[in-house]
């Protein structure tokens, strides 16, 4: 699995409050990003925390590690969290998001991916699997909101890159500076 994740805290900020991890097991990958409420050591701690009970939790399907973080994250500020499932036997990526995590399938046709309101740690209300075909070559883009919106994902494509150079690049580009970002690329396809 060829994966790039690029975090920068907030500007003037040393700590980031955003977390991503993946992982890889029987043909099954997880992908998380967690952004923790605010910025600082405090949204920090909420996001990690999130990455460790995924990292716990992720052999369980997706709606169970969210339910399951909402409850382990209670002591925390709690975290906005985006969860991509790829099944590369079956063809599909499963997501589930709370909160203003952004995800997209950019392939063709490219996608976004559908969020449920709330926020885990504090409540995350009815949760919602989005499951789409795995693209052939495509690419599946997760980030936080201290990114700007990416107006034209099918550039990505033109411009195909190494994942991690690529999420760097994003973060470089597009971070706003105003909170903490964190970009996760991911070659979709296997």
């Amino acid at each position: 699995m060829n994966v790039g994740i690029a975090i920068a805290p907030k500007r003037h900020e040393i700590i980031a409050g955003d977390a991503a991890a993946h992982w890889y097991e029987n043909g099954r990958a997880l992908l998380c990003v967690a952004d923790g409420l605010g910025h600082g050591p405090l949204a920090a701690h909420a996001a990690q925390a999130a990455v460790a009970a995924v990292a716990e939790l992720r052999a369980e399907p997706l709606e169970r590690i969210v339910v399951a973080c909402d409850q382990r994250l209670t002591p925390t500020r709690g975290v906005a969290l985006g969860l991509a499932a790829i099944d590369y036997a079956a063809g599909y990526i499963d997501y589930v998001g709370v909160g203003n995590i952004r995800a997209l399938h950019i392939g063709a046709p490219h996608r976004r991916f559908v969020n449920g309101t709330g926020i885990v740690g504090a409540g995350c209300g009815r949760l919602f699997v989005d499951r789409q075909p795995l693209q052939p070559g495509g690419l599946l883009l997760m980030y936080s909101d201290g990114i700007e919106e990416i107006m034209d994902p099918r550039s990505l494509l033109d411009n195909r890159d190494d994942p991690q150079r690529m999420a760097e690049r994003l973060l470089a580009e597009l971070a706003s500076g105003r909170d903490d970002a964190c970009v996760l690329v991911c070659h979709a396809a296997p």
